[in-house]
């Protein structure tokens, strides 16, 4: 795995402390993860328009802070699953938290990813699909 990401009980994490700030890189305490349930190293992470909505705390959906944003990434499964299998996945239904150095996925909305295509670019097309208004912005670590 290319991983940078701890074997510890915690991993790092972009956090929006309060609306409308820069976001603070934290220590995050890894959570257990449920039987239907896989925790993915992300390797990169898109950026749009709903993420800086909640970020501003202008979201259709007010999140409380603390809470990490980022709901499309792309990534390797590190537990609970096919270990190495590279995926895509939408962090929907409260699951948020791609601006991290891993998440936690539910099984039923992750994607096979083909490995001919950049992280960048498979982060991008999780959510370009619906959403008109996806920056081509990302987050992309060291691979």
């Amino acid at each position: 795995l290319h991983s940078t990401a701890r074997n510890g009980s915690t991993y790092k994490s972009a956090v929006c402390t309060s609306y409308k700030s820069p976001l603070v890189i934290q220590d995050v305490k890894r959570p257990v993860l449920k039987p239907n349930q896989l925790r993915v190293v992300i390797h990169s992470c898109g950026i749009n328009s709903i993420d800086l909505l909640n970020i501003s705390g202008e979201g259709s959906v007010k999140q409380q802070t603390p809470f990490i944003p980022g709901y499309e990434v792309c990534g390797e499964i590190i537990e609970g699953g096919q270990i190495g299998q590279r995926v895509i996945a939408l962090l929907v239904d409260g699951h948020r938290g791609g601006f991290a150095e891993e998440c936690v996925v539910d099984k039923e909305v992750r994607y096979l990813w083909w490995r001919s295509n950049p992280s960048f670019q498979v982060a991008a097309w999780s959510d370009a699909r619906k959403d008109t208004n996806t920056a081509p912005v990302f987050i992309k670590r060291g691979f």
